[in-house]
């Protein structure tokens, strides 16, 4: 696997808080037991995806940095 860069973690980081904000938001106006499955599935994907670029950034020695560019802390 290629090593990503800072840049890389910080946009996708940042893709993913931006997700998790959606599935969030789409979760509290959701009115159907369907909806409320498919918002929840998208916050554990998006979860996930942070989860994921969370250790990359702690392999990489760059995880607070990574943390406190994006706020990405505040959402988990």
């Amino acid at each position: 696997m290629t090593k990503l860069t800072f840049d890389e973690i910080i946009n996708d980081m940042k893709l993913a808080k931006k997700e998790l904000d959606t599935a969030t938001k789409c979760f509290e106006y959701a009115d159907s037991d369907d909806l409320v499955d498919i918002c929840t599935l998208r916050i554990a994907v998006a979860r996930k995806k942070c989860d994921y670029l969370i250790k990359i950034a702690k392999e990489q020695g760059i995880v607070s940095e990574i943390l406190s560019e994006t706020n990405i802390s505040s959402a988990l």
